[in-house]
């Protein structure tokens, strides 16, 4: 057999493992997900008092895993009471019920902060329709 050959069939096993372990555990597992996102409302409030100090990377991965689009804002009030609300009026001046929830990230770069968690919701009762984090250029 030669090196190409093992190096062929090593990888192929390889691949094989590997979409298996995906599999796993980003579909096959049981309230992975669901644990994940309980997991990120308990560590949310704790980034906000701390100032979001600690590794970026995982402080956006919670953030991303604690809010849903879809999830109804009521599941989120204690969170949101950190937060600073905007709302969103029609042009005409008629109130809607476009809400969004920020959080200024402060990443040392001067100002009030270098990005902002935002958290969009619409509707009567308001659902979360949009979740994603906004850089702020000066």
């Amino acid at each position: 057999m030669t090196f190409r050959s093992v190096a062929s069939v090593f990888g192929a096993v390889a691949a094989v493992a590997a979409l298996g372990m995906w599999l796993w555990f980003a579909h096959l597992r049981p309230g992975l997900e669901e644990e994940r996102h309980e997991q990120a409302m308990a560590d949310w409030p704790i980034l906000v008092q701390n100032g979001f100090q600690g590794n970026r990377h995982d402080i956006a991965r919670t953030f991303r895993r604690c809010f849903r689009p879809g999830d109804p804002a009521s599941k989120y009030e204690a969170l949101f009471a950190t937060a600073e609300e905007r709302r969103y009026p029609d042009p005409d001046g008629t109130p809607t019920n476009f809400v969004q929830y920020e959080w200024y990230w402060d990443l040392g770069h001067g100002g009030k902060g270098d990005a902002r968690f935002c958290v969009l919701m619409n509707g009567d009762p308001p659902v979360v329709i949009q979740v994603y984090i906004a850089p702020i250029l000066y």
